[in-house]
């Protein structure tokens, strides 16, 4: 059980055929706002390892954690990641999984580990597939250094605090946050003095999601005279182009290409 897509999708390249997952939060919801259905619930009930960001944004998964009679296997994927902040003021920046470097380095081998104790016959087969996804994983990185490398422009707004982590890996600039606390509306003042940062740096791209409405990003948009475009954090197994966490990640490389060359 994961309660997001990309963590579900790296589960699965691990775990392969010896696992059965199940991803709590589907194709197009928030997890910031999300209420588990009682069908999901007993999914929940039923899991021998949960795997969840942590850092609050699925924080729902506590109390149903609590409420079992035997605790499942927890893995939460931002223990021992230095977190940057602030998308919660009290956690840090959840998004680590938009790294991949810190998905090969930090996230897969404690998968491997996690899987390992839940299914120790299944060791060898949990280390060869995270060997297999790591390398994946280099080669994707790769990838969208090479496809980062010759942008003409390296900054963006962002409505959704989602980016830093892939912004510090790939050298682009996040001009600015307007949604820096999830769910927060932004201020007048606060939105006039991000207008005034992009208008100062030359900002020609708001960043939006699926996740979120549109709304803040085109008043943005027009304000400053730039475009929106759509990159997504998340994905889902029904979502063309974003149907694992591979595809998710070259979706977003090709609309940071797109919206910044």
């Amino acid at each position: 059980m994961a309660t997001v897509f990309p963590l579900a999708d790296i589960l699965r390249q691990i775990g392969g055929d010896r696992v059965a997952v199940h991803t709590l939060l589907p194709a197009g919801a928030n997890p910031h706002t999300f209420e588990p259905t009682p069908e999901q619930l007993r999914l929940i009930g039923e899991a021998a390892l949960v795997v969840r960001v942590g850092a609050g944004l699925d924080e729902w998964t506590d109390g149903l954690l609590r409420a079992r009679s035997t605790p499942p296997c927890v893995f939460t994927a931002v223990d021992g990641v230095a977190l940057l902040g602030p998308a919660d003021s009290k956690h840090g920046d959840p998004h680590v999984w938009l790294d991949p470097i810190l998905v090969r380095d930090e996230i897969v081998p404690r998968l491997v580990r996690a899987l390992s104790e839940v299914d120790a016959a299944g060791q060898g087969d949990f280390e060869r597939g995270g060997a297999a996804f790591a390398a994946q994983l280099t080669q994707l990185d790769r990838d969208i250094s090479v496809g980062l490398l010759s942008l003409t422009q390296r900054g963006f707004v962002a409505v959704h605090p989602a980016w830093r982590y892939f912004a510090r890996r790939y050298g682009l600039d996040e001009i600015a946050v307007v949604e820096d606390s999830p769910g927060k509306e932004p201020s007048a003042q606060t939105i006039a003095a991000i207008v005034r940062r992009a208008r100062a740096q030359h900002a020609r791209v708001v960043l939006t999601e699926p996740q979120l409405s549109r709304r803040m990003a085109d008043v943005l948009a027009e304000e400053i005279g730039a475009s929106v475009v759509t990159v997504d954090p998340l994905g889902g197994p029904a979502v063309a182009g974003r149907d694992s966490y591979l595809a998710l990640m070259r979706y977003n490389l090709h609309a940071f290409e797109q919206a910044l060359r």
